[in-house]
């Protein structure tokens, strides 16, 4: 039986709350402290992020998948990160460009100029083949490079 977690899911329950916010604001749902029990055949977030957080990729089962939308700035959208697990590795590839809302808890300034850099290299995006978390000084494998994350042009060994 496939598991499969939706990271927007837990934002239906809060419905109720958006239809009495002003209409200038967003309905977000702040992902930073969630935990995800168990080992997951599929996650997929539904709101665009500018990090990968270590607590979805923790929460793939072996050959499991995460898409991810993975967006700079509202005007600009992203691209759809897919993600699968392999063994200890993270393969990843570009699905693709998307728009998306915000996603509370997984954007930060930093990584959003960071991203909005890396969307100009569309090349280097095509060539995504893994999603590295050992520490590692960026270097030119590095298409984006986060604080504990990189998506990166190494294949998995």
């Amino acid at each position: 039986m496939t598991r499969w977690f939706a990271i927007f899911a837990a934002l239906l329950l809060h419905a109720a709350a958006w239809a009495h916010k002003p209409s200038d604001s967003y309905l977000t749902l702040d992902v930073k402290e969630r935990r995800i029990d168990g080992q997951w055949d599929a996650i997929v977030a539904f709101a665009g992020a500018t990090t990968p957080l270590g607590w979805w990729l923790d929460g793939l089962a072996d050959r499991g998948r995460l898409l991810l939308p993975m967006t700079a700035n509202q005007e600009r959208g992203g691209f759809m990160l897919r993600l699968q697990r392999n063994g200890s590795g993270l393969s990843a590839r570009s699905a693709g460009w998307v728009g998306f809302y915000p996603c509370a808890g997984a954007r930060n300034e930093a990584d959003e100029a960071a991203l909005g850099r890396a969307l100009d290299d569309r090349l280097g995006q095509s060539a995504l083949r893994s999603l590295r978390r050992d520490p590692h000084d960026a270097d030119d494998s590095c298409w984006l490079h986060g604080e504990g994350w990189c998506l990166s042009r190494h294949e998995l060994h």
